[in-house]
């Protein structure tokens, strides 16, 4: 399955992924409808013309309400604070070492995984939605939290209010990012290549034309950014995988790297498993899924001393291997009891915050520590600038209100420690017997 290309141990770890992420992913446009729920304000309708659904595909928010910057960037700030003692806490009270044991690692992996934990001071803040630019303050929002040298911003972004905004143009040249992640899995190779050669104005001009709103409108507006901040600002692209982009994804990968060489690609599985849907693949599928999954497990090992095509992820590729050989792989190809962030508890220093999934007395709408995608199983009304580093454990360490049906989200999964620990204990042996192959075949 994998070329023996033999890389010491610490490379091999350090460049494909296996280190935890830590950090947390922000819903940025919460806002309130006229119901006073809350709600994530986004222009697409991705559940209704999309290929796949989407949470907020249907909701209804008054931008007017939305979360203010002020709250916003004192919750992010305290999040750092309570994230860097988490880690410290993981380490230091034994429960590195207990999942050290539990999964088998070998002490050199271990201290390497150790290493990389400790030195690793930067924490990834993903400003999410919805559609985040949409927040008035966006800008504003990350040149701020940017002051602190130990966060990392990500703004995921369609680009549409930027595309549409030439005011927005300016300031997010003003005030960047760190990196910019955008969605292109609406449109196939073709139409790719043929947009990279079209000028802003005329991509600009085709999307007015557009008489949908969905996945092909959010991939104008993706193509749209990443030509504008193109040398500029760094770039990532997501690529959901689904039933009508699957025949034809090599191609699509292909054309994403030949028109953006510089911008890594962050390739998944479409999901049902967060809206209780049936399985989004066939049969049929299968055969075509596990070669893809093979496909990326080679691609994060080639891409070691290079520059990465994809996001490093490997621990994420193998449990999915292991997943599709298993005789619920239907189900789990969409999600379904793969991975759940309850079962991984303290070892999961990745944090979601975002709506909350009932009325509340909250005054400010947003900053709840939930899950965006199922927000009624992982909900807690605990608001990020007000909770204390005991929140956050107590939080961790009991997230689920009531079952999860867990998820493929690769972002959440953070590395090898956390998806570890979040994952189906079915599949527990077989993984290990995998990961510890692969390191195995290419290490000296």
């Amino acid at each position: 399955m994998v070329k023996k290309n033999k890389f010491p141990l610490d490379k091999f770890i350090k460049e494909t992924g296996w280190q935890s992420l830590v950090g947390a992913q922000i819903n940025i446009p919460v806002c309130k409808n006229e119901d006073e729920l809350e709600k994530t304000w986004c222009p697409h309708r991705c559940a209704e013309k999309g290929k796949y659904e989407c949470p907020v595909g249907f909701s209804k928010a008054n931008i007017d309400t939305v979360t203010p910057a002020n709250y916003l960037i004192k919750g992010i700030d305290n999040l750092s604070q309570h994230l860097s003692k988490l880690k410290e806490f993981f380490l230091n009270e034994g429960l590195f070492d207990k999942h050290i044991e539990e999964f088998g690692i070998n002490p050199q992996h271990a201290k390497i995984l150790r290493g990389l934990l400790q030195n690793r001071d930067l924490k990834d803040f993903n400003l999410f939605g919805g559609e985040s630019a949409g927040h008035p303050e966006i800008f504003n929002i990350i040149s701020t939290i940017k002051e602190n040298p130990d966060i990392y911003a990500i703004l995921t972004t369609s680009g549409n209010p930027i595309l549409q905004n030439k005011g927005l143009e300016k300031k997010l040249f003003a005030q960047s990012p760190d990196m910019i992640a955008l969605s292109l899995d609406g449109l196939n190779a073709e139409k790719i290549y043929n947009f990279s050669k079209k000028t802003l104005k005329e991509i600009k001009d085709e999307w007015s034309q557009l008489k949908t709103r969905g996945s092909k409108q959010k991939a104008y507006e993706a193509i749209y950014l990443a030509k504008l901040v193109k040398n500029k600002i760094d770039t990532m692209f997501n690529i959901v995988i689904h039933q009508d982009n699957l025949s034809g994804i090599y191609e699509i990968l292909d054309a994403i790297s030949e028109t953006f060489p510089n911008s890594p690609k962050n390739p998944y599985f479409a999901q049902s498993s967060f809206y209780n849907g049936i399985p989004i693949f066939q049969k049929k599928d299968m055969k075509i899924l596990e070669n893809f999954i093979d496909f990326m497990i080679n691609e994060q090992i080639n891409q070691i001393g290079k520059e990465k095509k994809f996001t490093p992820r490997l621990p994420f590729w193998i449990l999915q291997k292991v997943a599709i050989s298993d005789e619920d792989s239907l189900k789990m190809m969409s999600g379904y009891d793969v991975w759940d962030c309850s079962k991984a508890g303290i070892s999961n220093l990745y944090i979601q915050a975002g709506q909350a999934s009932e009325l509340t007395n909250s005054k400010i709408p947003g900053g709840h520590l939930t899950c965006f995608w199922d927000d009624e199983a992982v909900y807690n009304p605990k608001q990020i600038w007000d909770v204390s580093f005991l929140d956050i454990t107590n939080y961790l360490s009991n997230m689920s209100n009531k079952s999860c049906n867990g998820c493929t989200m690769p972002r959440l999964w953070g590395g090898e420690i956390s998806t570890e620990a979040g994952m189906n204990p079915k599949l527990k042996n077989k993984y290990i017997n995998l990961r510890n192959k692969l390191l195995e075949d290419n290490t000296y």
